[in-house]
């Protein structure tokens, strides 16, 4: 299926920059690593990932491949101060991450980290427009907004803009 449109959501693989190259020049349309949090909060919530390694990777796949779109997620809710979204959203800019979708936390079940702290809609408006302002192609922001909300929509607002 030539036409068909694929974005990857992809794990850190520790930096590997063998696998990084690989993606890079995989034909996919958009690759996807997930910040999920803060960086204060990311060891609690992400024991087996590492903040600055996830930054590194995004910056990575756009330094292999410029024309690659790249995207990630965060999630708040944990119990993080907004200057630390804030901040969280800086990195990602930095990195060259051209969408960024941002969504509250929801625990799946009672085993999970809980919800420290509901964010109102407003806020996420807020969000949405400072990382506009940054220079993110696109910011996806609302309470319900996962990393792959409305991927294609999205996609086609980046690319065929």
């Amino acid at each position: 299926m030539p036409q068909a449109q694929v974005e990857a959501l992809i794990p850190d693989f520790q930096g590997n920059e063998e696998c990084l190259w690989q993606l890079a020049g995989s034909g996919a349309c958009v690759i996807a690593h997930n910040l999920e949090t803060v960086e204060r909060l990311s060891p609690r919530i992400r024991p087996m990932a590492d903040y600055r390694v996830s930054l590194r990777v995004l910056a990575k796949l756009k330094d292999l491949n410029p024309g690659l779109v790249t995207k990630t997620s965060l999630l708040v809710g944990f119990g993080e101060a907004q200057a630390e979204v804030l901040s969280a959203m800086r990195d990602a800019r930095k990195s060259n991450v051209d969408i960024l979708t941002l969504g509250q936390y929801l625990a799946p079940s009672a085993l999970h980290y809980p919800v420290a702290e509901f964010i109102a809609p407003k806020a996420f408006q807020q969000f949405r427009q400072i990382g506009l302002d940054m220079g993110f192609k696109t910011v996806v922001a609302s309470p319900l907004t996962r990393s792959s909300f409305q991927a294609e929509e999205v996609y086609r607002s980046v690319c065929y803009a």
